[in-house]
């Protein structure tokens, strides 16, 4: 393997940078007032109205585990067609590296959502949904494709786009819980872009042993 330091670790460490400073104020309430602004504008009196309907289904459609389970039918078949195993420790590394971030600041904040509910698996912030959407979309582009272009973020942007929108107009998370949960999963996916895994037409008896998976021919 071999390391690109440049674009993705400045890409990692910015990421991470912003989301240590978003993280700082949410604990300390800083962004409350306008968390509670912007709510109110997309969901007046937190009624529930034509829009809700319409796009409230997306944070079904985009939960978490469809998002985990896009990835692992991605990774797999990516490893089928290039014929190594480095696909499978990128999209492990991502799912992975996502949940357990995920998770933790969850646990650690423990942030009422805007119904000032505080679910058992962690608070609001960040978005569970949003980081596994950002992530995982990614993060097929990341197995499918060794060399990631800006373009290729397009799918990643639409879905956080629409879960964005979806959690927002159902007053289901804060503004900053979306911002947190995309720069979290963009910290995850610039990191394990660090590792470049090399073009699919290597050898493949440079990945894969004799035999170890069927109509495989070194």
């Amino acid at each position: 393997m071999r390391v690109r330091w440049a674009g993705p670790a400045l890409c990692a460490a910015m990421a991470a940078a912003a989301f240590l400073v978003l993280t700082g104020l949410v604990a300390t309430g800083a962004t409350h007032a306008v968390d509670v602004g912007l709510l109110a504008r997309l969901r007046p009196g937190d009624e529930w109205g034509p829009t809700q309907v319409r796009f409230s289904p997306w944070m079904s459609r985009l939960q978490p585990s469809h998002m985990f389970g896009l990835l692992t039918i991605v990774t797999a078949v990516a490893v089928t067609l290039r014929r190594s195993w480095r696909p499978l420790v990128s999209g492990v590394l991502v799912g992975a590296s996502t949940v357990a971030l995920t998770t933790l600041v969850k646990l650690a904040l423990e942030r009422p959502d805007p119904h000032g509910s505080v679910p058992g698996s962690g608070g609001s912030f960040p978005s569970g949904h949003m980081a596994a959407v950002v992530a995982c979309l990614a993060g097929c582009v990341v197995v499918l494709h060794p060399r990631m272009r800006w373009w290729h973020w397009v799918p990643a942007s639409a879905g956080a786009a629409t879960i964005g929108f979806a959690q927002l107009v159902s007053a289901a998370h804060w503004p900053s819980d979306l911002a947190g949960g995309a720069l979290l999963a963009l910290v995850v996916v610039c990191a394990t872009r660090r590792v470049d895994p090399g073009h699919p037409s290597r050898s493949v008896t440079r990945d894969i042993p004799r035999g170890a998976l069927p109509g495989f021919r070194p």
